[in-house]
C-alpha cells in the first residue's frame, strides 16, 4: 500500500485530504508544523507529500521541502491558497511536481498524486541505466570519449586518460584537437564533419602524449538529438605495439634485402679483393658516408672510408654528427675489420645488422679460402687419378667416358681406341662364369644402386691380348669409377700394393678434416696435417705407438676411443652421442670440454684384399658453430612457443586456405578445436563471405561457434612472413552485443509503459483504451494483427486487428515456429488474454508482451475504479442535496430542486 505524508495547518483541509487519500488507498499521517514534516518524512520515508507552504511554526511549507529534497528523494505537491508570483518563485526552487491552489479539484489531485509518484519511479529507473551505462564505460578496455559539435571533451574514461598519460580533469574542456598528431588533424577534421552528416566510421590516428606518439584506432559515431547534431562519441583502441612490430618488421625486410644484395654479390665475386670492394660498394648505395675493409692496423684493403680511424677496435666511435661503426671479422686467414661510417648516430640495433653483413662476407671469404684449398685438392686428385698404379675407368650410361694414363698403358691403345666405348667390349666373350656383357650389365647396376663391387674379371688388350685383372666399382654421383688392377705378375702385385698403401696415405693427407687410423692391435698407423694443427701433437711423436695413446690430446688421459668399439663390438663409452651405423661405418657426436668443441665423428673399418679388417680410420668434422646454432634456434623457438601457448587473447595460424596449423590454450577453451581443423567449420553459411574478406581486411566481426554455443567475434588478421600463414587473433565480444541487445529491448519496452499510463488516466472509454493498447503491442513486437480479449465480471471486450483464429493452440507464451504470442492474465474476476501473430517473434518480444499485459490490467483496474468513484460521488451528492431541499416545507420547491440536480447530473439526458 503506498504511503502519503500531508502537512496542513487547517484541520478542516487536513481532515478532508486524509478521508480522500484513505479512499484512494494510501496510507496517510499529517502533521501541522514544518519540524514535524522533516522529522516525519526521514522516518516514514512517504511514497509522496502533500505540503502547505504556509505553517504555523518558524520553518515554513519551502523551507521544510528543501530540508526533505536535499536528504531524499520523494515526490513533493504544494497545496496553498497563495497564488503569488513570489511564492510560486520561492517554491518553484525545490522542484515540486504539482502547484495546487485551494480550494482543490480531488480529481486533479489524484491525477497529480499519481504523475508524481510514476515520474519519481521513472526517473529513478533511469538514474539506475546512468550508472550502469557509467560502469560500463569505465570498466571497458578501450577509451572512451565524448565531444561536442566543435571538436570539445565533455567526458572521457580512465582507459583515455591512462592513454594520454594524464588526468581526467586535464582533458575535460579541452579541444580533442589539442592531443591529435599535427600530421592527422586533418583526418579527425573529416571525422568530425562524417559526424554532422551522421555517419560513423573508423580511422586510424596518432595521439601525442608525454610519453610519445601513441597509434590508436579511433571509432566515431553521431550523437544526434532532435534538434539535430550535437556532438560525437569516440572510442580508442591502442595500437602502438602492433605498429612498432610493422615498424620493425619493415626494418627488418629492409636490411634482409641488403643482405640478399650481398649475398649475390658474394656468389658472383670471384676473388677476395672483388667481394669485399662490392660489399663496400653496396653499403656505400644505401647511404653510408664511408665502407672500407681495414687491416688491424688500419690499412685500407678494400672500398672508401674515414682515414681517422686507428687504432682498430670493435664497438661503435661518435663524434659530433657522425658516428663510426667498427666490425671485425671472424676465423678468416689474418684480422680483417668492416669500418663502416654514417652521417648519422648508429644505434645497437643497427650495429647488429652491420655486424650480421660482417658475418656473412667473413663467411664467403672463408668459403673462398675453402675452395682455393678444394681446387688444390682437385688437382692433387687428379695427379693422384692420373698416376694411380691401376687403370681407372669413369663408366656412365654404360659407357667409358674418361681413364686414366695407366687404363691406355695397360690395354696398350689411346683415347680414341677406349673413351665411348662399353666396358664389356674390353672383354673377351665370355668369362668364367657367363657371357660378358650380361655379367658387367649386372655389376655397374649393383655399384649405381651403391653396392661396392669388388671381382676377378678376363681383359682384353687392343692388341687382342687376354689377361687377369681385379674390379673395383664403386658409384661417385651419376658416374661409377672402375679400378682395374693387373694381376699377370705377383711382381707388379706386389708392386700395386704398395702403390695402394702410398695412395691411401695421400688420400688421408688430403682430407681437409682431422683424420687418423689405427691397426687391429690398437696401434696408430695414420695420422693427417689436420688432426696435428687440432691437437698440437706431430705424426712423428705419435705413429707406432699404441696403449690409447692417441686420446691423450683428446680427453687427458688413455681412454678407449670409437674405433675401437668399431674393432671390438660392445658398449660405447658414455661421451659419445647419437650413435649410428651406415653400413661399415659408425657415425656419433662428441663434445671435447678441454677445447670447448664439439665433433661429429665417422669411423669407417681398413680391409685388405681379402676383406678382412686390418685397422680403421676416424675423420673429425668440427661442429661447434652448428651445434651452438642448432640450440640458440630451439630456445628461441621455445620461448615464442610459450609466447604464443600462454596469450591471453584467442589466436590461431592459418594458412591461405583456413586449414588451422597452430592454436594457444585459449583458443582451444574457447572454440574446442585444434590443429588439423578448418576454420570454415567454425562458422555458419553465411558468414563464410566475412571470412572471404578478411583476406584484404585487418578484421572483420564474424559469427563463430563455440563450445558454449553461438559467439560474436571480432577476428584481427596479420601475416607471418616467408611463411605463407596468417596469424588470427579472436576478441570475444558476445556478453557486449547480447547487453546492448537487451537494453535496446529494455528501452523500447520502457518507453511504451511509459506512455500507457497518461493514456490510461486521460480516458474513461475502456474500448478505446484496450484498442490503443493493441497498437502499441503490435508496434513494439512487429505483430501483424492481434486479439485482446478482456473479461470484466459479466462483461467481455474484444479488440481485434486480424480475423480470428480458426484454432488457437493450448500455448502460454511463444509457439514453437515463433509466429503467435499468447499470454494470459487474471486479478480477482478480472481477466485478460492476448494473442499476436506475425512472421518471427523472439524471447524479448515475449517478455515486452509481459510486461504490457501486466500493465494493461493495472490501467483497467484504474479505469474501472475510477468510474465506480464517480458513480458513487455523483449518489453521495444527489443524496446531500436532497437533504438539504428536506429542510423546506413547500412540496413544490422541493421536487423543482431536485429536479434541476437532476438534469445537471452528467449520468442523465434530461
Amino acid at each position: 500500500m503506498p504511503s502519503a505524508l500531508v502537512v496542513e495547518d487547517e484541520a478542516v483541509t487536513s481532515l478532508e485530504l486524509l478521508r480522500l487519500l484513505e479512499s484512494w488507498g494510501y496510507e496517510t499521517v499529517s502533521v501541522k508544523t514544518g519540524e514535524d514534516a522533516i522529522e516525519t518524512a526521514l522516518r516514514m520515508k512517504p511514497d509522496v507529500i502533500l505540503m502547505d507552504i504556509v505553517l504555523p511554526s518558524d520553518v515554513d511549507g519551502v523551507t521544510a521541502a528543501r530540508a526533505i529534497k536535499k536528504e531524499m528523494d520523494i515526490p513533493l505537491i504544494f497545496i496553498t491558497a497563495y497564488s503569488s508570483r513570489e511564492v510560486f518563485e520561492r517554491a518553484a526552487e525545490v522542484e515540486p511536481e504539482a502547484y495546487l491552489l485551494k480550494p482543490f479539484n480531488s480529481r486533479e489531485l489524484g491525477y497529480a498524486m499519481e504523475l508524481a509518484i510514476y515520474k519519481n519511479r521513472i526517473q529513478n529507473l533511469l538514474s539506475h541505466t546512468s550508472r550502469r551505462y557509467q560502469e560500463i564505460l569505465e570498466t571497458t578496455g578501450e577509451g572512451v570519449c565524448v565531444f561536442n559539435d566543435d571538436g570539445s571533451i565533455q567526458y572521457c574514461n580512465e582507459r583515455m586518460a591512462d592513454l594520454l598519460s594524464m588526468r581526467r580533469d586535464e582533458i575535460i574542456g579541452r579541444k580533442i584537437f589539442d592531443f591529435i598528431h599535427p600530421s592527422d588533424r586533418e583526418t579527425m577534421e573529416r571525422i568530425l564533419d562524417s559526424c554532422r552528416r551522421g555517419s560513423s566510421g573508423e580511422h586510424e590516428l596518432r595521439f601525442r602524449t608525454d610519453e610519445g606518439t601513441r597509434w590508436v584506432i579511433l571509432s566515431g559515431h553521431p550523437l544526434i538529438e532532435s534538434s539535430g547534431f550535437r556532438g560525437g562519441f569516440c572510442m580508442f583502441r591502442d595500437i602502438t605495439p602492433q605498429k612498432m612490430l610493422e615498424r620493425m618488421l619493415r626494418r627488418n625486410n629492409s636490411c634482409l634485402r641488403l643482405l640478399s644484395r650481398i649475398n649475390r654479390q658474394a656468389a658472383i665475386s670471384a676473388t677476395p679483393q672483388e667481394l669485399m670492394e662490392g660489399v663496400s660498394g653496396i653499403l656505400m648505395e644505401v647511404g653510408y658516408s664511408g665502407a672500407s675493409f681495414r687491416e688491424s692496423d688500419g690499412t685500407v684493403i678494400a672500398g672508401e672510408g674515414e682515414k681517422r680511424v686507428s687504432p682498430l677496435r670493435p664497438g661503435i666511435i661518435t663524434w659530433e654528427d657522425t658516428s663510426t661503426a667498427v666490425i671485425e671479422l671472424e676465423d678468416c686467414s689474418k684480422p680483417l675489420y668492416l669500418v663502416v661510417s654514417a652521417p648519422r648516430m648508429i644505434d645497437d640495433e643497427e650495429l647488429g645488422f652491420l655486424r650480421e653483413i660482417a658475418s656473412s662476407t667473413a663467411g664467403a671469404l672463408r668459403r673462398m679460402d675453402s675452395e682455393q684449398r678444394m681446387n688444390d685438392i682437385s688437382s692433387r686428385y687428379r695427379e693422384l687419378f692420373e698416376n694411380a698404379g691401376d687403370a681407372i675407368f669413369l663408366v656412365k650410361d654404360f659407357r667409358i667416358i674418361g681413364c686414366n694414363s695407366r687404363a691406355l698403358e695397360l690395354f696398350g691403345g689411346d683415347e680414341e681406341d677406349i673413351l665411348g666405348r662399353k666396358p664389356w667390349e674390353l672383354s673377351p666373350e665370355y668369362q668364367h662364369h657367363g657371357e660378358s656383357s650380361e655379367i658387367a650389365r649386372e655389376l655397374i647396376e649393383r655399384a649405381m644402386n651403391g653396392e661396392k663391387c669388388e671381382f676377378t674379371w678376363i681383359h682384353r688388350k687392343i692388341s687382342g691380348e687376354t689377361f687377369p685383372t681385379r674390379v673395383v666399382l664403386s658409384r661417385s654421383g651419376d658416374i661409377v669409377m672402375g679400378i682395374v688392377r693387373d694381376m699377370t705378375e705377383l711382381y707388379r702385385a706386389h708392386r700395386k700394393l704398395k702403390e695402394e698403401h702410398r695412395k691411401f696415405r695421400d688420400l688421408l693427407e688430403s682430407i681437409p678434416d682431422p683424420t687418423f687410423a689405427l691397426d687391429t692391435r690398437g696401434r696408430v698407423i695414420a695420422w693427417n696435417r689436420e688432426i696435428e694443427r687440432l691437437t698440437g701433437v706431430k705424426k712423428e711423436e705419435i705413429l707406432g705407438r699404441g696403449n690409447r695413446v692417441y686420446a691423450v690430446p683428446f680427453y687427458g688421459r688413455r681412454t678407449p676411443g670409437l674405433l675401437e668399439f668399431l674393432l671390438n663390438p660392445g658398449k660405447a663409452p658414455s661421451r659419445y652421442r647419437n650413435i649410428s651405423r651406415e653400413g661399415n661405418a659408425i657415425y656419433a657426436e662428441v663434445h671435447v670440454e678441454h677445447m670447448g668443441r664439439h665433433f661429429q665423428l665417422k669411423a669407417s673399418p681398413i680391409c685388405d684384399a681379402e676383406d678382412r679388417t686390418v685397422g680403421a680410420i676416424e675423420i673429425l668434422r668440427d661442429v661447434t658453430d652448428y651445434i651452438e646454432t642448432k640450440e640458440k634456434l630451439r630456445r628461441s623457438k621455445n620461448r615464442y612457443r610459450a609466447i604464443f601457448e600462454n596469450r591471453a587473447t584467442p589466436t590461431a595460424i592459418t594458412d591461405r586456405e583456413w586449414n588451422i596449423t597452430g592454436t594457444n590454450r585459449v583458443f582451444r577453451e574457447l572454440f574446442g578445436v585444434d590443429e588439423g581443423f578448418n576454420l570454415r567449420d567454425l562458422l555458419d553459411q553465411d558468414e563464410l563471405q566475412k571470412l572471404e574478406k578478411l583476406r584484404e581486411s585487418q578484421r572483420a566481426l564474424i559469427r563463430m561457434k563455440g563450445v558454449r554455443g553461438n559467439l560474436h567475434v571480432m577476428v584481427h588478421r596479420g601475416d607471418l612472413p616467408d611463411s605463407g600463414q596468417m596469424i588470427l587473433s579472436f576478441n570475444d565480444i558476445t556478453k557486449l552485443r547480447e547487453s546492448q541487445r537487451k537494453l535496446r529491448d529494455e528501452v523500447r519496452v520502457r518507453r511504451v509503459l511509459s506512455e500507457i499510463y497518461p493514456q490510461a488516466v486521460s480516458t474513461d472509454n475502456l474500448g478505446e483504451f484496450t484498442e490503443y493498447i493493441l497498437d502499441a503491442t503490435c508496434k513494439v513486437t512487429g505483430a501483424d494483427g492481434g486479439i485482446i480479449r478482456l473479461r470484466n465480471g459479466e462483461t467481455i471486450t474484444i479488440t481485434e486487428k486480424l480475423e480470428p483464429p480458426e484454432e488457437v493452440p493450448d500455448l502460454e507464451g511463444l509457439s514453437e515456429d515463433g509466429k503467435m504470442i499468447r499470454i494470459t492474465s487474471s486479478s480477482a474476476d478480472m481477466s485478460s488474454e492476448f494473442i499476436l501473430r506475425g512472421t518471427s517473434f523472439s524471447k524479448a518480444d515475449l517478455r515486452a508482451v509481459r510486461h504490457i499485459s501486466q500493465y494493461y490490467m493495472l490501467a483497467v483496474k484504474q479505469i474501472s475504479y475510477r468510474r465506480r468513484m464517480n458513480e458513487h460521488w455523483n449518489h453521495l451528492r444527489l443524496i446531500n442535496i436532497i437533504l438539504k431541499l428536506a429542510d423546506t416545507e413547500d412540496p413544490e420547491l422541493f421536487l423543482r430542486g431536485v429536479l434541476d440536480f437532476i438534469i445537471r447530473c452528467p449520468e442523465f439526458n434530461g
